[in-house]
């Protein structure tokens, strides 16, 4: 089977595209999607970190599920059994299931002068979140509950006045 990158396909010069778009669709042609390469783990979460401030920066706003996408775009090993939680309450949780590399990328985040986080909390707006954890939502941010709560939460980009 035939091979074809994304690089590939938009060459300027490529007088072909329509034909390969085609032959693609009917599965004749593989496309093959190129990920970022990165050498050094270290440099792989400055890569991540940026890519990230750069999605919201452009969003303005971003879901944790949003961020995974990101994770799984550029091939980033997220997963994991580590928890977000509010600071002073282990039981209130805000986003878990990724490991210390990725907790440590969104712990950097919060850091930038522009960045900040917000809990949501209109019932639509949870929904469209794609994705819930296994836990009763949090009805009060200050209580101290016995048993986790999800506290669903979004980062935010904000703007600075000049």
């Amino acid at each position: 089977m035939l091979e074809v990158t994304r690089e590939q396909l938009l060459e300027r010069n490529n007088k072909n595209r329509a034909k390969i778009l085609k032959n693609i669709a009917q599965g004749k042609i593989k496309y093959i999607q190129e990920k970022p390469i990165v050498i050094k783990e270290a440099s792989r979460e400055t890569t991540m970190y940026e890519e990230i401030l750069k999605k919201l920066k452009n969003e303005k706003e971003l879901y944790f599920t949003e961020i995974e996408k990101v994770f799984e775009y550029m091939g980033f090993d997220y997963k994991g059994n580590k928890s977000i939680c509010v600071q002073g309450n282990e039981n209130i949780i805000i986003w878990q299931g990724w490991n210390e590399q990725a907790n440590r990328i969104i712990f950097e985040i919060l850091k930038y002068p522009n960045v900040t986080n917000k809990g949501i909390s209109n019932i639509l707006e949870i929904y469209l979140y794609g994705k819930r954890l296994p836990y009763p939502l949090v009805k009060k941010q200050n209580h101290t509950y016995k048993k986790p709560h999800w506290c669903p939460t979004k980062l935010i980009w904000i703007r600075t006045e000049k």
